[in-house]
């Protein structure tokens, strides 16, 4: 249950791929709270790499996979919204453990796994599966 500021990275996993010729399939449900509008975006990034950018984003969050406000429901201190996320990187080329990890742009506070009011309204679990795939 993590609070998560601007330019924080705050979920990650790791892979190992057997070939360089292998790709990595990316899939995730990212449980968010937020009270009220925190603008920026949300990036996914291979190392310190920014991947799967959007080609344009609201408010701040260039660089990112998504703006917040694509998923923003409302003002409510006990929502929590699932954010699903797929991606196929083919662009990985190593045999080297690599690091996948979520991170903030330009984005005020966020919870992970809890609503706002995480004391009354309890916890979620956020998913993180990484798959190697032959090319």
């Amino acid at each position: 249950q993590t609070l998560i500021t601007s330019d924080t990275n705050f979920f990650s996993g790791a892979i190992t791929p057997t070939a360089t010729s292998s790709n990595v399939l990316i899939q995730a449900v990212l449980n968010i709270g937020a009270k009220s509008n925190p603008n920026g975006g949300i990036v996914l990034k291979r190392g310190s790499t920014a991947i799967n950018v959007a080609a344009s984003q609201y408010d701040g969050s260039s660089g990112a996979m998504m703006a917040w406000e694509d998923f923003f429901v409302d003002d409510n201190a006990q929502t929590i919204v699932p954010v699903p996320v797929t991606f196929y990187d083919t662009g990985i080329s190593t045999t080297d453990s690599t690091t996948y990890s979520f991170s903030t742009s330009s984005i005020t506070d966020l919870y992970l796994n809890r609503s706002q009011s995480d004391a009354s309204y309890g916890f979620v679990t956020s998913i993180l599966t990484l798959w190697e795939v032959a090319a």
